[in-house]
């Protein structure tokens, strides 16, 4: 906001007039775009004119059911998920919609044909005034699909022809089964001579699942002679029932651009889950000299919600700068997840494989074209204004500067989460933990790790669509922990809206990303400095240090650094005095002699390293810390008096130091410092074996973000739940393509463990699991891993009748037990060599489908490493939870960092292989202080300033 003084004449009467107020912006950024949503079920029966196969698409809408069937909606009507239902004549087919919308409302359904050979009018048409509109598709498949298998033409990914060179050596097209039968994706081929297509790897394709098929291109002529840009695909499928192969062809071509082209370059890659994405890139227009010694920097922007990375539009936004590449990632679809889970994944996979490849740039020319990696200028514009921020708090050590435009700060508040009324359920430790999983991605708790960072906040004074408060209230607490009210640089663009041409690089924007780029090195650290952590998993490293494990998660961890010189003379009683901490508690000094000794040799350093003479110590107090390790970066290195870590003094020599390629993401197991009690250095890797990393740090959501994914559902329970669990499976893989282009199969259990011992997964992946663990014979091995978690089977008469079946969980021995029917059960679990598995279970398959509906697929859910819903969540979301936490850095529950809702029942059978437990009280425990309360010495008399 704003205040000011306001001169006014008056005579008898005063009247005031608050012109520059703009009240209609004063709703938004209190309540969020919530507080103006409609919502409702739009219910009507269709028919169609024959039997037959039909393409179902409910426009608009992100929930839609056919005769009860749960079907794919398209929330952003961009026609990527098209479902293949069988349909008869004379039957009146009901349809219902869930729809969601802000302001005045407008419901239509359509029921067409969209093929010339089966025409037929709308069947009904409901209208009320307003804006939105829902729709309902079906398509009848014309002649040329008879058959089990078609293309959809809208989510294909191919890269582009950069001065007759193809870019990239990766494709995907999509291929819809449309068939009562899995499908086996057997061979891909293309007509063009001057390249050959072939598949990446054979894959099965479940009934009514749409599935990116992954493709491999080679050139076959010269570099520089490519012509042939239009082109047909053919693959071939086999129906993996009746063994009946089939082809199908479609048209796709690929886009020419030159290296300096205004458009960019579109280059294709393998994500972290082995899919086919890409990003695009504009190369520097550097000199003949490259862009220095330094390397070339790298301008990574994130784009709004609805972008496409490839448009004009967005590209076209950015000039070719003179000593920085500028790269475009996706977030894996325009909407994707807020740059959050699996939109960040690849981001930062993104910029890796950018570095990796040099897009465009011949092998004689990388050396002027490599990409610095610790030379990273942070942007991006709404939906990426706060990916922008989200980046910059999270990756700060690698950061010359960051410049994010109209980006809100965190989902609870742009999201209006006020409005969810299951929170007021609970009390605020169920909800504490429940909103710890998402809290990573609030910018303003991790805002003190901008501090020394320059900064520009930049949006239009009219905008209505992220309003400016948001902003501006992280500008101000940047400025408040700098304690400068002028740390953060503010562009605001009077009467302008969200979006106009220079947005993002022109006028003041662009001359700072200019001087940014042009930087000799990074920002040098602030004499104090407070670093706020909230997940191993999406924190890369800042001062130079790198937290690899919390001791309690859900909890942010906090390091505190005081950098401070000692001049020459006084370095070898200080050095001594610091190196008698590590003495028995008899020899050793006290912490008061230490703070003394500080107090009278210790300068505060200044922004830089110590000057002529001096020698820099590094006090540094953690919280919430269990395992961290330190690196050097170039033109920022570690003291040379070492660090005194919460009372504990560890010289340069013996510091845990690795490579600086922390800093980013790479995961660096040896050596560490371990807190055990007391800080010790670890110097093996054997602990990344059998302990959390931060690959598998958590929370539930983690396991779409960091390898190949398989869904696996069960069978074990008769034909008619496993039909059951293959549709939930074939529904989530369809959700989980449309929302973040995931390429992934669906299994059952058997079909998984064939694979498996086939050797034909991934070696290292991910897992759903869906069903009972009496259903799922996969899923008791996820189960077993957690130790004191147990799944059983709960009656007797489950032996003799399936229908009969339900399940008992407990946890922590047998001491929090669960059983009531329709209580459904999530949780993460350690899978294989460093994978994660999401077991989606539940007392019965009420439960199941319960759990089902809580899964993370967009961004803001939270979700903590378990919960255990009871059946009543379904109407009182977090209100109808019975437990929910997180599992220690061993998978044990910590219960310290979990609570129960509600008492659980003692009676009743016991948990299969264990004992039925006491009465669980509210809550499971109380966190008694952490061990890392304890605080080092400190200088007498000076206050911490960041």
């Amino acid at each position: 906001g704003f205040a000011a003084w306001s001169k006014v004449e008056t005579g008898s009467t005063l009247e005031v007039f608050f012109t520059k107020m703009r009240w209609e912006n004063i709703v938004d950024p209190w309540f969020g775009y919530p507080s103006y949503s409609v919502q409702g079920w739009a219910l009507a029966n269709v028919s169609v004119p024959e039997d037959g196969v039909y393409l179902v698409r409910c426009q608009w809408a992100s929930s839609c059911y056919v005769n009860g069937l749960a079907v794919g909606g398209d929330p952003y009507n961009n026609q990527e998920l098209l479902t293949p239902l069988y349909l008869t004549a004379d039957t009146n087919h009901s349809v219902a919609i869930h729809f969601v919308t802000s302001g005045y409302l407008e419901v239509k359904f359509y029921v067409q044909a969209l093929d010339d050979k089966h025409q037929f009018p709308a069947m009904f048409n409901f209208v009320t005034s307003g804006y939105l509109e829902v729709k309902f598709y079906v398509q009848a498949l014309d002649d040329k699909h008879q058959f089990p298998a078609m293309f959809n033409s809208h989510n294909t990914i191919f890269p582009q022809v950069v001065d007759g060179t193809i870019a990239s050596p990766y494709a995907s097209v999509v291929v819809v089964n449309t068939g009562p039968n899995r499908l086996r994706v057997t061979s891909a081929s293309t007509d063009t001579d001057q390249m050959v297509l072939s598949l990446l790897s054979t894959t099965t394709v479940a009934p009514g699942q749409s599935q990116p098929v992954r493709l491999v291109l080679q050139q076959t002529v010269a570099e520089g002679e490519y012509t042939d840009v239009g082109f047909n695909v053919t693959v071939e499928v086999q129906d993996t029932v009746t063994g009946d192969e089939y082809s199908i062809t479609s048209g796709q071509s690929m886009g020419v651009r030159t290296f300096m082209g205004y458009k960019g370059i579109k280059y294709t890659y393998l994500d972290f889950d082995n899919s086919v994405q890409y990003f695009m890139a504009l190369p520097p227009n550097i000199s003949s000299h490259g862009c220095g010694p330094a390397g070339c920097s790298v301008i990574l922007t994130t784009h709004g919600a609805g972008v496409e990375a490839s448009s004009a539009a967005w590209v076209g936004a950015y000039n070719h700068q003179p000593t920085a590449w500028v790269i475009l990632p996706t977030n894996r679809a325009p909407y994707g997840t807020d740059w959050q889970q699996q939109g960040l994944a690849n981001l930062r996979t993104s910029l890796a494989e950018a570095s990796r490849a040099l897009p465009g740039v011949s092998e004689e020319d990388r050396p002027m074209y490599a990409m610095n990696l610790s030379r990273i200028i942070y942007a991006g514009h709404s939906m990426g204004g706060q990916g922008c921020q989200v980046q910059a708090t999270h990756f700060a050590d690698v950061a010359l500067a960051a410049a994010c435009a109209a980006g809100w700060d965190k989902m609870e508040r742009y999201g209006g989460y006020d409005f969810r009324t299951g929170d007021d359920l609970v009390d605020y430790r169920m909800r504490g933990v429940m909103y710890g999983s998402i809290q990573e991605y609030g910018v303003e708790l991790h805002s003190s790790n901008l501090v020394g960072i320059p900064f520009m906040e930049r949006y239009g004074g009219n905008d209505t669509t992220v309003p400016p408060y948001l902003p501006r209230r992280v500008a101000r607490m940047v400025a408040q922990w700098t304690g400068d009210p002028k740390a953060v640089a503010i562009s605001e663009v009077p009467g302008v809206g969200h979006w106009w041409g220079c947005v993002v690089d022109c006028d003041e924007i662009a001359a700072f990303l200019l001087d940014a780029a042009a930087s000799p090195s990074l920002p040098p650290l602030k004499p104090t400095l407070d670093v706020v952590i909230s997940n191993p998993a999406t924190f890369g490293g800042r001062a130079n240090m790198r937290v690899l494990q919390l001791q309690h998660a859900g909890t942010s961890a906090r390091l505190h650094l005081e950098r401070v010189c000692i001049a020459a003379a006084d370095r070898s009683a200080m050095e001594a005095a610091l190196r008698a901490l590590s003495l028995p508690p008899q020899r050793a000094p006290s912490r008061a002699t230490v703070a003394e000794l500080l107090d009278k040799h210790a300068t505060p350093a200044s922004a830089g390293p110590c000057g002529q003479g001096l020698s820099e110590l590094w006090i540094v107090q953690s919280f919430n810390v269990r395992r961290m390790q330190f690196y050097a970066l170039p033109g920022r290195p570690l003291p040379a008096l070492g660090v005194l870590l919460d009372h504990r003094y560890l010289p340069l020599g013996d510091l845990p130091v690795v490579s600086g390629d922390a800093a980013t993401d790479a995961f660096i197991p040896a050596p560490t410092l371990l807190r055990d009690g007391a800080w010790e250095v670890d110097a093996g890797d054997e602990w990344a074996a059998v302990e959390r990393v931060p690959a598998t740090a958590g929370p539930a959501r983690q396991v779409l973000q960091t390898h190949a994914l398989y869904i696996v559902y069960g069978t074990g329970r008769g034909k008619e739940e496993a039909a059951a669990l293959l549709q939930m499976g074939v529904l989530l893989a369809n959700k989980l393509y449309y929302q973040s282009r995931f390429d992934l199969q669906v299994l059952s259990d058997a079909q998984y463990l064939e694979e498996e011992a086939a050797g034909s997964l991934a070696e290292v992946h991910n897992v759903l699991l869906l069903g009972t663990t009496s259903a799922n014979r996969v899923a008791g091995r996820a189960i077993s891993a957690l130790g004191d978690v147990q799944v059983g089977v709960a009656s007797e008469a489950c032996r003799t009748k399936l229908s009969a079946c339900t399940s008992v969980l407990s946890f922590a021995g047998g001491a929090h037990v669960y059983e009531e029917p329709g209580t459904g059960f999530l949780t993460l679990a350690p899978w294989g060599d460093g994978g994660l598995a999401l077991v989606i279970t539940g007392m019965d398959m009420a439960g199941v489908e319960l759990a089902y509906a809580h899964l993370p697929l967009s961004s803001g859910v939270t979700l903590p490493d378990f919960v255990v819903l009871g059946p009543r969540f379904a109407w009182a979301g977090t209100g109808g939870l019975f437990a929910a936490g997180y599992y220690a850095w061993d998978w044990s529950t910590d219960v310290h960092a979990s609570t129960s809702s509600r008492p659980t029942a003692t009676d009743g059978c016991a948990a299969a292989g264990g004992q039925r437990g006491p009465t669980a009280p509210r809550t499971w425990a109380q966190p008694p202080p952490l061990a890392d309360a304890r605080r080092a010495p400190t200088r007498r008399g000076r206050t911490s300033q960041a």
